[in-house]
């Protein structure tokens, strides 16, 4: 019902820029990737690891899972190194490896949260709580715990996960290597001609602007045109995806969906909400 959707690939720009804000995995991308040099290779590559071996790690049977995971270590054995820029709480020269537990509760959490975002959108009369807390049960725990994640470090049920999510925010920043990052996988298909070049950059344009707040700053201001151009973009992308049937939802969700998520989780911890904000949530 969520990733048998293909949610996962179509939520994936959002997602990559929720992982390289955290400063050890755009520095690992940075350092041990093509995308200084070949952006189409890194997406090329992206594609056939999310596909072609974390796809039979989360779903295949128990001796697929372990051949599978055991390339998946092998890839990731040799990505270590030290930070080049501070950001966040990570300062300039401390030591980074593929293996912090951390860095690979983050880029599940990632997945998890966007997969259950995307659903949300295209499903909104099911966006329950309770089908969220199935979700988390039947499919979101699981993520984590068979690529290595102990048991200890997740969350019991969905409602600590969003809350422990939203509190890694702080934690997060971005510098050079990130942003280096998303420019070099938004223009990554130039070479494959105008459609292809135009796709892959408007995914990362209405990414930008269904990022929250607290993480869209980190990757700097946009021109009103850009800004307008993502809104656009994510417009058509939840109105297509959902088949035109949820057209005046989608609108809504398009142009409210961070200030929803966002307030909702003020909301939760019982913190002060401004009347914009609660207006926004509201229309959302």
């Amino acid at each position: 019902r969520f990733n048998n959707d293909g949610l996962i690939f179509a939520a994936s720009a959002r997602t990559v820029m929720f992982q390289t804000a955290h400063p050890y995995i755009a520095q690992g991308v940075y350092d041990h990737s093509y995308i200084t040099t070949n952006p189409a290779k890194v997406v090329a590559l992206r594609f056939f690891r999310t596909f072609g071996i974390m796809f039979p790690i989360w779903y295949g049977d128990d001796a697929t899972r372990e051949k599978y995971f055991g390339k998946w270590l092998a890839l990731h054995r040799r990505i270590k190194g030290k930070i080049s820029h501070s950001a966040g709480v990570f300062t300039e020269g401390e030591v980074y490896s593929a293996g912090d537990l951390r860095a690979l509760w983050w880029v599940q959490a990632t997945i998890v949260e966007g997969t259950a975002a995307y659903w949300s959108v295209m499903n909104p009369e099911n966006a329950t709580d309770q089908c969220l807390e199935e979700f988390w049960q039947l499919q979101g725990r699981r993520l984590f715990v068979v690529v290595g994640v102990p048991e200890s470090m997740v969350p019991a049920t969905y409602k600590e996960f969003e809350e422990e999510f939203v509190r890694m925010w702080a934690d997060l920043g971005v510098a050079t290597p990130a942003r280096t990052v998303i420019n070099g996988l938004q223009i990554a298909g130039q070479e494959r001609g105008m459609p292809a070049s135009y796709l892959l950059w408007a995914m990362f344009e209405k990414s930008f602007f269904w990022l929250p707040v607290e993480l869209r700053r980190h990757y700097g201001p946009l021109p009103l045109w850009r800004r307008v151009h993502g809104f656009v973009a994510l417009f058509l992308d939840l109105a297509l995806v959902s088949g035109f049937r949820d057209v005046v939802t989608a609108v809504g969700a398009g142009r409210m969906l961070e200030q929803s998520y966002l307030v909702e989780m003020r909301r939760r911890k019982e913190e002060k909400i401004g009347v914009v904000a609660r207006a926004l949530y509201a229309l959302g």
